[in-house]
């Protein structure tokens, strides 16, 4: 590459202000726009990926949450199916209790 006009300070120059600049305390950093622009990009995407897997994982908890709510609640009616049960089981068992009372009460009288 060519250059159009020469260099209007010399090497040695530019050296001697960036050295004179850096004792008090200034700082210079020189980068390649291209190499920038990649950080930049590479930056954007990762932070769009974490905001992309951060939702993703708010939506799979709110998900699960609800399917935990779900299985609750199918098991408070299971239990309660449970017990309705059980008071009818117990129910049949006093009525069968009371029949064979009776009926042993009727085979007595009749021996």
């Amino acid at each position: 590459m060519t250059m159009t006009r020469p260099p209007n300070l010399s090497p040695e120059d530019l050296q001697k202000i960036v050295s004179d600049l850096a004792r008090r305390g200034a700082n210079i950093n020189m980068t390649d726009p291209r190499v920038s622009a990649t950080q930049n990009w590479l930056l954007v995407t990762i932070g769009a990926t974490l905001i992309v897997v951060g939702g993703w994982m708010i939506t799979s908890i709110n998900s699960l949450n609800n399917t935990m709510v779900k299985v609750v609640e199918q098991n408070s009616a299971m239990q309660r199916v449970n017990d309705a049960q059980d008071r009818r089981f117990d129910n049949l068992d006093q009525r069968m209790d009371r029949f064979d009372s009776r009926l042993r009460d009727e085979e007595r009288r009749q021996k």
